[in-house]
């Protein structure tokens, strides 16, 4: 995931951090507004969590499994 720094004229979202290299001319992009300065960090963890699809069913229960190869709690 890349996050650009951007802001809102009015208008439209204008970015004010570059475009990565690497990025294809009419990629498709998933564009999440948040506010600069967001103090609820644990929210924002749940939102890309329930984002995740790939990540398995049961990755809470048993993240250690997933991150360290340790057996199922």
């Amino acid at each position: 995931m890349t996050v650009l720094n951007a802001h809102f004229d009015g208008k439209v979202v204008v970015l004010d951090d570059p475009i990565p290299e690497g990025i294809p001319v009419n990629a498709k992009l998933r564009v999440v507004i948040e506010p600069s300065g967001s103090s609820n960090a644990l929210a924002a963890i749940a939102r890309m969590a329930i984002d995740a699809p790939e990540l398995p069913r049961d990755y809470s229960a048993n993240h250690d499994k997933y991150l360290y190869g340790k057996k199922e709690s």
